[in-house]
């Protein structure tokens, strides 16, 4: 069966808490038929909805009859009951805690189910225990208060008095196995009504984290909650596993009680979630919290369009495509079928409509092209660009590479024929390396230089266990990589240089002089923090350097202590005086360490400096958090829309990130020029003056083979 959602997760709008005229308590709705209207001329559009009421589903009920028999709420695409109840400890406020039970409502029967679940939950008053439906609340609500002769008045002090403890809901919830396996746990976390209110001065903090570690999300808007439960806040995700069962996503709701509330949270917090509208779905935040869920006035989208294929048609192809137009997501997409279905003749066809194909007789296009000449390829890009051609009589290798096309037997040639491993790893290697923080590249333009870098003193280590030689054949081989490497280094500028001005294209433009100002001093301040950052870069490389530095130096001395204690036999052997063996023990003449552990403290204190400390304010000092402060006080008073905003940032700091790696690949690139040949050429000099010296027997005419195997490091 075709999915309803042809090109799958996609930011759209969810509320999850919106009340019903059914709701029990705080109800200001002007009846059903103003409340169905209202939802059904909700702008900017809503595709899920978590239909509330207080322990109940009556709400819910009239809406599903609503939907069924009258075909209201066609525009919203997922309808789900959201159980809400309070339960035990109580707040600082006086408060119970908020617990939402959000059912998946697939399962003709879940209704049934869910209120047979209810009626096994129990609250008790007085020695009598009262089960959670309509007959038990009323009578709660009469036992309570005897004075209360109406039906509805006894329900309604019913719901209000009905608040398990905590350990007694969670008890029934883990009992009610059905229920457990359809349904997700929200909290919520304000300080009213919310976990985060149990403080008490931290007397109920274990009670706090139990009650998240039993919730699957957390109900918030604020950002403060958002960066905590996605592990970027005091606590650490190791943190967040021990004491609250992991990160949390953290979703918003209206929790609409009236018309004009509907779908409008305070701030314009909207919740955007990036999945299907279907329960399963809204599952999928639960194992990528951060990035599938946004909380904000529109939903995130910060990334190059003009690198986004957002579809693909095939025109005139002699039956082998239908003639349709493909929606393609912007973000991961699976391409999934049997042998035989497609799936390669599409990448392929794509990747020559893009100018990214190379010649390969095992591919499809290579053995098809003949029965698909004529045919029409056209690839639309999110910024609105397309490339369409049409496959000619005679293939032509592609010239743009406007994407990066790995075929399958390049693949294949991954997991089989690369014994060795080598081209996987690489590729392995530079997604690391994309996502390792700027300071710990110590100034590398890549995982290999990084690589060179970090693992420096084992090199040593090597090159001590080898002849000099042997050490000699390596610097050849790196200055020859090097310098081969100049031609990808110049090609790289130019393709960072191409980018940058795309971006610079793209820059949104502001609405106020005000706004314009606040936004370009960011930028010199983004800028200041790039410089800032590169130079705590080069002073991190240089305690690397001195850490390698003391482990040549301590490995020598074991060294020498070695040779020491070889030696020793042979000098008794030889009858030397015992007085007299210290004098053969080698020793550096001083004190080795001392100059290195100052040099250390003097590169951790201009460290230091450069980061400053959280007080620190701009421009008085000119340190990373000053500069990182005065950021922060600067996007709080931007009031630019969040995603144009976000947009902005993100080009800056890709702009930013563009200007260092040219910098860096410029200076590579002048260093080559004009070092790095002439040293090659000192380096062989002198490997073939070290082999002269070592090994004069070989200096004859059958000596150009080793030669020969030395220059290629062999």
């Amino acid at each position: 069966m075709p999915s309803k959602y042809p090109k799958g997760s996609e930011w759209r709008r969810w509320d999850l808490h919106i009340h019903t005229p059914a709701s029990t308590l705080h109800n200001e709705f002007n009846g059903w038929e103003s409340y169905l209207d209202a939802i059904e001329a909700a702008d900017p559009a809503i595709c899920a909805v978590g239909i509330t009421d207080y322990a109940s589903l009556d709400g819910y009920k009239r809406i599903r009859n609503e939907i069924d028999a009258k075909s209201r709420l066609a525009n919203i695409s997922l309808v789900l009951p959201n159980i809400e109840f309070r339960v035990s400890p109580f707040t600082k406020q006086g408060s119970a805690i908020n617990l939402h039970v959000l059912v998946d409502p697939r399962e003709a029967d879940h209704i049934q189910r869910i209120e047979d679940a209810l009626n096994r939950l129990t609250f008790t008053y007085q020695g009598q225990k009262y089960p959670c439906n309509q007959a038990g609340l009323r009578d709660l609500g009469k036992a309570f208060d005897g004075s209360i002769k109406d039906g509805d008045a006894a329900y309604r002090e019913g719901v209000k008095q009905f608040k398990p403890d905590f350990e007694v809901f969670r008890e029934w919830y883990d009992s009610e196995k059905w229920l457990k396996r359809n349904s997700l746990i929200v909290v919520s976390n304000s300080s009213n009504d919310g976990a985060s209110g149990l403080k008490h001065d931290d007397g109920y903090k274990a009670k706090r984290q139990e009650i998240y570690r039993f919730s699957n999300a957390v109900f918030s808007g604020n950002p403060k909650d958002r960066e905590y439960f996605c592990g970027k806040g005091p606590d650490s995700e190791e943190q967040l596993a021990q004491t609250v069962n992991g990160r949390k996503p953290c979703v918003h709701g209206s929790d609409a009680h009236k018309e004009e509330r509907l779908f409008r949270p305070d701030e314009e917090r909207f919740c955007w979630i990036k999945a299907d509208p279907t329960f399963e779905g809204l599952r999928q935040i639960l194992y990528e919290p951060e990035a599938r869920v946004h909380i904000g006035k529109t939903y995130p989208e910060a990334r190059d369009e003009n690198r986004i294929i957002s579809s693909v048609r095939f025109i005139g192809t002699n039956g082998w495509f239908h003639d349709i137009e493909l929606p393609i997501n912007p973000a991961l997409v699976n391409i999934i079928g049997s042998k035989g279905s497609g799936k390669t003749a599409l990448v392929d066809l794509v990747a020559y409509a893009t100018g990214s194909w190379t010649s390969n007789t095992n591919s499809f296009l290579y053995k098809a092209h003949r029965e698909l000449e004529g045919s029409e390829v056209v690839v639309t890009w999110s910024g609105g660009g397309k490339d369409a051609v049409v496959v000619p009589k005679r293939l032509e290798d592609g010239r743009d590479q406007k994407v990066r096309y790995l075929s399958q037997q390049f693949v294949e040639h991954l997991c089989s024929e690369d014994k060795v491993g080598t081209e996987l790893v690489h590729e392995i290697e530079q997604v690391i390396f994309e996502y390792l923080d700027d300071t710990e590249k110590l100034g590398e333009t890549s995982f290999s230089g990084l690589r060179i870098a970090k693992t420096g003193s084992v090199r040593n280590q090597q090159v001590r266990l080898r002849s000099s030689i042997a050490k000699l054949n390596q610097d050849i081989d790196e200055l020859r990589l090097e310098i081969d490497s100049r031609h990808q280094k110049a090609e790289r500028v130019a393709e960072l240089e191409n980018e940058r001005k795309g971006l610079e294209k793209q820059k949104p433009a502001f609405d106020s002089e005000e706004e314009q100002k606040i936004e370009d001093e960011l930028s010199v301040l983004r800028d200041t923090r790039q410089k800032l950052v590169d130079k705590i870069s080069a002073q991190k490389q240089q305690l690397e350097r001195i850490a390698e530095v003391r482990d040549r130096v301590a490995s020598f001395e074991d060294d020498m202590k070695g040779f020491f204690n070889e030696l020793m036999a042979e000098l008794r052997d030889l009858g030397v005086e015992r007085e007299e063996l210290e004098n053969f023990h080698p020793s550096f003449r001083g004190d080795v360490r001392k100059p290195l552990d100052k040099k250390e403290k003097q590169i951790r204190t201009e460290i230091d400096t450069e980061t400053g400390s959280d007080g620190d304010k701009y421009p008085d000092k000119g340190t990373l958090c000053a500069v990182d402060h005065r950021i922060g006080e600067l996007e709080k008073l931007s009031f630019v829309d969040q995603a144009k905003k976000q947009r902005n940032i993100e080009i800056q700091k890709r702009v930013a990130a563009i200007d260092a790696e040219i910098a860096k690949l410029r200076k590579a690139i002048k260093s080559i020029d004009s070092t790095r040949k002439t040293e090659l050429a000192t380096k062989i000099e002198e490997r073939w003056d070290k082999y002269l010296w070592t090994s004069p027997e070989f200096m004859d005419t059958g000596s150009s083979n080793l030669i020969h195997r030395l220059e290629l490091g062999r």
